[in-house]
């Protein structure tokens, strides 16, 4: 409690220029980061996407050149727009959007891609990279008894895993 207390007076008696960083220097987010679940069966991938809420609102606002309505009846076929331009699974994918849902402060898009794979497929997953260039999406890939994981970074390309 006493060590609380001497930072708590330290850090009131402090002004704005003895830190090395202003207020203003900060960030909204200085983490950018998602995750890209992808649950392989045998007829279909089943996709899960969790991002930050600002982050897709700017994604989406960048791709398509307008302010995105949330509410519109037009919400899920902009997110598979943006999606189908910025994520890649095996040779022909074919995303249909199952939802896309507001929970806290993040989205949670769930899709499939009906397609069968072959031994090994090509994921590229470059979404948000456009923006920020910190950006990392977290892969979790579930095929059977298997789970592998991965992070895609800016400039690092696409990733070939064996099934």
């Amino acid at each position: 409690m006493h060590i609380f207390l001497c930072l708590l007076m330290m850090f009131s008696a402090a002004s704005e220029s003895d830190f090395l960083v202003s207020i203003e220097d900060v960030d909204d987010h200085a983490i950018y980061l998602s995750t890209l679940k992808l649950e392989v069966e045998e007829q279909a991938v089943r996709i899960t996407i969790k991002v930050f809420e600002d982050d897709l609102r700017d994604a989406l606002r960048a791709h398509h050149g307008h302010l995105i309505d949330t509410t519109s009846s037009t919400f899920h076929e902009e997110v598979k727009g943006y999606f189908d331009s910025h994520l890649s699974i095996g040779k022909h994918m074919d995303l249909t959007i199952e939802g896309v849902s507001l929970i806290g402060d993040s989205y949670v898009v769930t899709a499939v891609d009906q397609q069968q794979l072959d031994t090994s497929i090509l994921i590229e997953a470059d979404y948000f990279m456009e923006l920020f260039p910190t950006q990392q999406n977290v892969l979790h890939l579930v095929h059977g008894d298997n789970t592998k994981y991965h992070i895609f970074k800016k400039g690092k390309g696409a990733l070939e895993i064996s099934l």
